[in-house]
């Protein structure tokens, strides 16, 4: 017994196989076209009317010929092509109800009633430590205000120069290094 991919792939090398041979009737026929074409060109020089029609004729029944085949293999192609767009169509069809029965089954199983009570619960949570969080900012807020009481012994300017003096120290090993630089790069342009 055949699966159904072997079946398909019997099916799609029956096309192929049915287009070639329609394809190749048509180019046989235009040699047979070209011969006759050429015998009755040659009876009109001899002057032989009756072997000039017999020609004519035959070309007739090949030109009909040609033209039938033609029109068969356009059929079958546009024919092929439509059963594929079917088949397109039926996969489609069955992805989409598979995906709604999907979607359908999820939406089943979501319950907004709880999905709400948790979110209230979450929310009701949330609101808890922005509370708790808010009371703590306010404690340490209290807490630095004490710390800067006691501080208050020190005077701004010995704060002052002790930054001062730690901006200049930083400033002047900035200023070391880059005039250490700068002469390498003198050195290096002059030699």
């Amino acid at each position: 017994m055949k699966s159904k991919e072997e079946k398909q792939i019997e099916e799609r090398m029956m096309v192929r196989r049915t287009i070639n041979r329609m394809s190749k009737y048509v180019a046989d026929l235009e040699p047979k076209k070209k011969q006759f074409i050429e015998k009755a060109k040659e009876a009109r020089l001899k002057g032989a009317t009756n072997q000039e029609r017999l020609a004519k004729n035959a070309l007739k029944q090949v030109l009909a010929q040609q033209r039938m085949a033609e029109q068969m293999l356009l059929n079958f192609e546009i024919t092929a092509q439509l059963k594929d767009l079917t088949e397109l169509s039926g996969e489609f069809m069955k992805g989409m109800t598979s995906v709604s029965k999907e979607m359908s089954k999820m939406a089943d199983k979501i319950n907004f009633g709880a999905a709400t009570k948790e979110f209230s619960k979450a929310m009701a949570k949330s609101q808890m430590q922005s509370e708790k969080m808010s009371s703590f900012l306010e404690r340490l807020g209290e807490t630095f205000d004490i710390a800067v009481a006691d501080s208050d012994s020190i005077a701004d300017e010995e704060v002052d120069a002790l930054i001062d003096g730690v901006t200049s120290e930083v400033e002047s090993a900035l200023d070391r290094d880059i005039d250490e630089k700068l002469k390498r790069v003198q050195q290096a342009i002059k030699g």
